[in-house]
């Protein structure tokens, strides 16, 4: 005997299309989209964790470039210089 299909709605914020049968996804799709969604997410919270560590940005740079320069500085110290150039910022 055939289940009849469950038809919640898809697990993905927004979308309002029924369920399928994909991981409660309506399609591949939309289940590809929430995981980048929720990637992008732990990505930005990495990078602001990051940013935000720079408590003395120097003049006339962002928070961005101050805190390649200590990464570039400690690196060179650490490994000493490097084949590849300095990036531009």
């Amino acid at each position: 005997m055939e289940r009849p299909l469950d038809y919640s709605k898809c697990a993905r914020p927004g979308c309002e299309e029924d369920e399928g049968r994909i991981d409660n996804y309506c399609s591949v799709y939309c289940r590809d989209i929430d995981e980048l969604n929720i990637e992008i997410a732990q990505l930005d919270a990495k990078y602001n964790e990051l940013i935000f560590s720079v408590a003395n940005k120097y003049p006339d740079e962002t928070r961005h470039e101050t805190a390649l320069r200590y990464i570039q500085e400690r690196e060179q110290r650490v490994s000493g210089p490097s084949e590849v150039s300095e990036c531009a910022l």
